[in-house]
């Protein structure tokens, strides 16, 4: 497995308030990330589609259309986020809290 970041998180990182947890969540980002999805017009012009289809705010769906040109599953805390992505129809990608994830792909260990 291999943890992918995207431009879109790099952004949302730098917004936080707290500038202690920034700086903590800019290292773990740094030493965690291999690869990175770089913001584009067809990530945009997707991202649209799916605030058109959905209640999914605007940050959001530059997530989830960073994440369909790079990945399988997209990992979220945000439970709102997490539920109103299974509901769409037509997304190509698996949406998981990161420690249900967890369980699953070790569970046999």
């Amino acid at each position: 497995m291999e943890l992918i970041g995207s431009e879109v998180l790099k952004i949302e990182i730098s917004n936080a308030g707290d500038i202690n947890r920034k700086e903590s969540i800019q290292k773990i980002y740094t030493v965690s990330v291999k690869s990175e999805v770089s913001l584009t017009d067809d990530i945009i012009a997707r991202a649209n589609e799916i605030q058109d289809m959905s209640n999914i705010r605007a940050f959001d769906s530059l997530h989830l259309a960073s994440a369909e040109k790079a990945t399988d599953i997209i990992l979220t805390t945000d439970k709102k986020f997490l539920n109103a992505v299974k509901r769409l129809d037509n997304i190509d990608i698996h949406i998981e809290n990161p420690i249900d994830f967890v369980m699953e792909v070790t569970k046999d260990d």
